[in-house]
């Protein structure tokens, strides 16, 4: 009886979490919530009902949009994170694993997106494609190219391979800026990446925000001052330098290992640089530095002195993934913490 209750009430709640599915899908302003119905359904009454409110939210927007739309609207920015986010809090994952898994349900969806966009809205033609072909994001596209470009010829030049680096950087931007197609689907990887790792960590903090009004845990993050990189992350990351040291010429006609080293070592070294500033954070507040000063301090680290600054905080994080620079306990040659 008390089971047959229990599922009776989750069939209730699932029915009033779908109901606000619908409503965040067909609100613009308020689709950014379209996961968090789904959340908690998935972490009071388990996958099955999560599941099962996804499906009827599907099925009852599809009577307002159309079934191609509902599915455009609901799955790729609702169903899928607020599954995956679901299942981590559920089962007490920890929010890095979280964030993993939710950035690969983001390529999921955006692979889901692009094919049902192709193949049922634009009869066959590639969305990449229609969307360069609108004069707003042509636009933008070559406002972002000519920033990217200034901030590449104001960076310091002293030594022939800066010189060669900076060239190599002006010419597929310039690539970028002639073919931008052709160098959209080479850089794909890193750019869903990116997209990917920002939306997971948006959700994250709307569920940080919203679930324990609710009654429900989330797990608490690592504090920025303690972020750190396994050891091995700072192999790969020297080999991918090496390796991309040999990069050179047209992206556009390069074999798939240079788009690979190229799409793995983007992310790799904004992931360094972040970790750097936690270095340099975590080391100034161990100072007894006050908060708003060190944070101060660790941005004008990095944007006073371009790029030597982010130089210098990528070898940081590499120094503190090996050396344990912070007495954190990590790294190859793990420093005793300190007692207080």
């Amino acid at each position: 009886m008390h089971n047959r209750s229990s599922g009776v009430r989750g069939l209730v709640f699932g029915g009033i979490m779908a109901a606000m599915v619908v409503v965040f899908a067909l609100v613009p302003f308020l689709s950014i919530f379209l996961p968090i119905p789904l959340v908690l359904a998935y972490v009071r009454y388990g996958g099955r009902v999560a599941v099962l409110t996804a499906i009827v939210a599907v099925v009852f927007s599809a009577l307002f949009v159309g079934p191609i739309q509902a599915f455009l609207l609901m799955v790729p920015a609702g169903v899928l994170p607020g599954l995956a986010f679901g299942y981590g809090f559920r089962h007490k994952l920890r929010p890095l694993v979280i964030g993993v898994i939710a950035v690969l349900v983001f390529f999921v969806g955006s692979a889901a997106g692009y094919v049902v966009t192709r193949t049922a809205v634009l009869g066959g033609r590639d969305p990449i494609v229609v969307a360069l072909e609108t004069p707003a994001v042509r636009g933008q596209i070559d406002q972002t190219v000519d920033l990217m470009d200034r901030v590449v010829k104001s960076q310091p030049t002293s030594t022939e391979q800066q010189k060669r680096a900076m060239a190599q950087v002006s010419a597929q931007l310039n690539e970028f800026r002639s073919h931008p197609l052709d160098m959209a689907w080479a850089l794909l990887p890193a750019s869903l990446f990116m997209t990917g790792a920002v939306s997971a960590w948006l959700n994250y903090l709307l569920c940080r925000w919203i679930l324990p009004r609710f009654g429900h845990t989330v797990p608490e993050p690592t504090p920025f001052r303690e972020f750190r990189l396994p050891a091995w992350f700072t192999g790969v990351f020297v080999a991918l330098l090496f390796a991309s040291s040999y990069v050179g010429g047209s992206l556009l006609n390069a074999p798939w290992w240079v788009k690979l080293v190229v799409n793995i070592s983007s992310p790799l070294m904004l992931i360094f640089v972040l970790v750097g500033m936690a270095v340099v954070y975590g080391f100034l507040r161990k100072k007894d530095l006050s908060k708003p000063l060190a944070v101060g301090f660790t941005l004008a680290g990095l944007f006073l002195l371009g790029g030597v600054g982010t130089t210098v905080y990528m070898m940081l994080a590499m120094w503190d993934a090996i050396f344990d620079f912070r007495g954190l306990g990590h790294g190859l040659w793990k420093r005793p913490k300190e007692t207080p």
